[in-house]
């Protein structure tokens, strides 16, 4: 919870977009709630001929019930043709409101997300210049390219419009959720009891898709690093005939990447037959239970359709939340792997009371200077020489023993273990 909350944390400076985007999230919801109340006239007046009635079991869920009955006996007062029309009507109007709503919470939300993305990569890129030599000599290139373009972009995928679509479909839950109570809360309670059968299974399936994005990261950095190495140096691999070693490397990797997306979309696919399994379970309570009510005479036919219709629009808002879940498990994921980066010592630190550098006066001296990039591998051990102003020294050695090494300990790209220069 504190990885979501620290995701959601990277929009504040941009929260009236985030708040602008959930009011027209909002009015989209209310909307479509809204057209639904068109169903039971429709069937009941248009199609079955006979008034809508407002069913019993409203009765103690409906304030003013009073009121609505006598709006509906207006509504049942009007000629068919004419109440066909109103409805035509005000279908339309609902559905250009939606239309609008819609598209005003995609546009600010992908701004938002934008502009996120924009910080993330820059604070990214400014960290680069601040993190010390030894940290870049540890890490990859591809490795530090992908934290910059393949992590942000999984960010982006929270505060894109694509998520907000998904965010507007699974709240769709809630005015139908509300009708199905106002029609029968009696069966809808019951149905609610299946519920946890699909939670349980999705935090389970994210929690693992969440390892197992992480893992996908850093195999993509894996193979952005082989690529980066065999085009720097593909004069070496022309030179000594390298291409098939180079293309098995590469292919292994791809291999190992595929292999990692195959489980991902694995634990993805169970969603649908999840819910297919629970959608099955509760429509069958529906048509065992909800018909005979019909029969009986306590609800109408249009109100048995229009419970039936929100019972079917339940379906998408339940797959959207494992859309929503592997979404939010890929970002933070990413999320933890940037973090790590911006997280991390920066720079080279001086001694106390240490002085201003003034510049070469005499010469550069090596006093016993030990020096290695791992703990218990030294580069360097013991050096001392002094190379004077003004004069010409060679460095002379056989590849691999330091030279590079230690001349760029002289600008302080790194530290030495001990010794003076």
């Amino acid at each position: 919870m504190k990885r979501f909350f620290r995701l959601l944390s990277l929009s504040s400076p941009y929260r009236r977009y985030f708040i602008i985007s959930c009011v027209f999230m909002v009015i989209y919801t209310v909307l479509n709630g809204i057209s639904i109340s068109a169903v039971p006239v429709l069937v009941d007046r248009i199609l079955a001929g006979r008034e809508t009635e407002l069913p019993d079991s409203m009765q103690s869920l409906i304030p003013f019930r009073g009121q609505l009955e006598d709006v509906l006996a207006y509504v049942n007062s009007i000629d068919k043709v004419k109440l066909l029309m109103w409805i035509g009507i005000m279908v339309l109007v609902i559905f250009v409101l939606k239309g609008v709503s819609l598209y005003l919470s995609q546009v600010t939300m992908e701004i938002m997300g934008q502009r996120v993305t924009r910080d993330i990569r820059s604070n990214l890129y400014n960290k680069y210049y601040r993190l010390p030599m030894n940290y870049f000599v540890r890490s990859r290139i591809g490795e530090l390219m992908t934290r910059i373009t393949s992590d942000v972009n999984l960010i982006n995928e929270v505060f894109s419009g694509r998520f907000v679509t998904n965010i507007k479909d699974t709240l769709q839950a809630v005015p139908f959720l509300a009708w199905m109570f106002i029609l029968d809360w009696k069966l809808s309670l019951m149905l609610i009891v299946v519920v946890p059968l699909f939670v349980f299974p999705v935090a389970a399936i994210g929690r693992k898709i969440r390892k197992l994005s992480r893992k996908t990261l850093e195999k993509i950095a894996d193979i952005s690093s082989v690529i980066n190495e065999t085009i720097s140096g593909i004069r070496i691999v022309k030179i000594f005939c390298m291409e098939d070693y180079e293309q098995k490397r590469f292919y292994n990797q791809l291999d190992k990447y595929k292999k990692i997306r195959i489980d991902v979309i694995k634990k993805e696919a169970l969603y649908n037959p999840l819910t297919e399994i629970i959608g099955g379970v509760v429509v069958m309570f529906v048509l065992i239970i909800f018909p005979r009510k019909v029969m009986s005479g306590e609800i109408t036919q249009g109100f048995l359709i229009a419970y039936l219709i929100c019972l079917a629009a339940m379906i998408k808002p339940l797959r959207t939340i494992g859309k929503i879940n592997f979404a939010l498990q890929n970002a933070m994921a990413a999320l933890q792997r940037i973090f790590d980066l911006l997280g991390a010592p920066e720079g080279t630190s001086d001694a106390g009371g240490a002085k201003i550098f003034p510049g070469i006066q005499e010469s550069v001296m090596f006093q016993n200077v030990s020096f290695g990039y791992a703990s218990d591998e030294p580069v360097l051990k013991g050096v001392d020489f002094e190379a004077g102003i003004n004069k010409i020294t060679a460095i002379v050695g056989p590849s691999g023993c330091g030279k590079t090494t230690l001349v760029n300990l002289i600008p302080r790209f790194f530290d030495p273990w001990k010794g003076v220069i």
